[in-house]
């Protein structure tokens, strides 16, 4: 019993590096069990059993190979051993625990920058930026309901997980390209009834003539043109300007006060001066302050029929321009009666206008 035991005894064998080892190590090899081989140093070392060393001794005299044998006590032999299968372990176990965890997650078919703007989004809300453990890992669908929330510019993302690398790609939402809207689209007609009298069209088929009457709700401009037996919505735009007679009522104080402002002279500085001498010096209104001296007169006038032109006209036509469109002109104007009563003045006045008559309609349902 001993003696095989003694037979099974662990042998280190160290030979120098050389073409003869590498022969004897092969044919060993085909013979005997070895463990171990290693390369170091310029020496091959392995191991063998002690029933194996006249196998060993028999081919080195073949190849004529100096070998150092050392017989292996418990000791060496356990760390041997538990270095073997210490190594054995981490070799296997390592990758198990790397695959445990999300080493990698990269985006795809997107900018830099939107790259930057999901990982950090996802840095926030799942702390995706470091290694985390597969079973921390949110549900595909809590990635993608995460990212498209924040992104509306996306339509889908797709998550793909290989082993400890996580992929996201990134599909943008289908640009709809809108149908250019048409400036305007619609018709010009007429806001009041008149007489043409001059227009401004910028786009659109014109559909009267000068001189020509027209009446309220009339198409003026069309918005809608005909070429080569198609039509075309463009859209009207444009101004038509017209004759047309507005009476109007008003009721006014008898007594009316108002300001006006007059010249009186002028002043250089506080020095007054002569007004042909201000003309010699307006030349120089950059270097002097030539001023022009002007002085406020308050009026109190009592209307009556024969003042009512020089005084009452001129205050109605600046109220009634200044409610009316740009480019408003009154023409002529016309009392047709004027009733003074107590302290109030009523009538009623006649003016004839001219101005942009023309009021924009959109197409009605089959105008386009």
């Amino acid at each position: 019993m001993k003696l095989k035991r003694y037979n099974y005894r662990i042998l280190k064998v160290e030979m120098e590096l050389s073409p003869n080892s590498q022969k004897l190590l092969a044919e060993l090899q085909r013979q005997i069990a070895i463990k171990n081989v290693t390369f170091e140093k310029g020496k091959i070392r392995f191991f063998i059993v002690r029933a194996n060393l006249p196998t060993l001794r028999r081919i080195r005299k073949k190849y004529k190979v100096k070998i150092n044998i050392t017989a292996m006590d418990q000791t060496q032999l356990l760390y041997v051993d538990s270095m073997t299968v210490f190594s054995l372990l981490i070799f296997v176990l390592i990758p198990l625990i790397l695959s445990a965890f999300i080493w990698s997650v990269s985006i795809e078919n997107t900018t830099p920058e939107m790259e930057d703007t999901v990982m950090e989004s996802l840095h926030k809300q799942f702390q995706l930026k470091r290694a985390i453990s597969i079973r921390q890992l949110p549900k595909a669908y809590e990635i993608r309901q995460h990212i498209l929330s924040n992104n509306p510019e996306l339509s889908w993302v797709f998550v793909e997980r290989i082993g400890s690398k996580l992929t996201l790609r990134l599909q943008a939402a289908p640009k709809i390209e809108k149908k250019p809207e048409i400036p305007n689209a619609g018709h010009l007609i007429a806001r009041t009834s008149g007489v043409i009298t001059h227009w401004d069209i910028v786009r659109g088929d014109r559909l009267f003539t000068q001189n020509m009457t027209v009446f309220k709700g009339d198409v003026l401009v069309s918005g809608i043109i005909r070429f080569n037996d198609l039509e075309h919505a463009v859209g009207a735009e444009g101004a038509v300007y017209a004759d047309y007679w507005l009476e109007t009522d008003f009721t006014v104080p008898r007594t009316i006060y108002y300001e006006s402002v007059i010249p009186v002279g002028w002043k250089l500085y506080d020095i007054d001066i002569s007004e042909a001498i201000a003309k010699k010096l307006s030349s120089f209104d950059n270097w002097l302050k030539v001023e022009r001296v002007t002085k406020t007169i308050k009026h109190e006038v009592t209307l009556n029929e024969e003042n009512l032109g020089d005084y009452l006209l001129p205050i109605l036509e600046h109220k009634l321009l200044s409610k009316s469109p740009a480019n408003t002109v009154i023409k002529s104007q016309k009392i047709l009666h004027v009733d003074v009563v107590d302290d109030t003045v009523k009538g009623k006045i006649l003016f004839l206008m001219n101005e942009n008559i023309a009021k924009y309609q959109p197409f009605l349902q089959g105008d386009d």
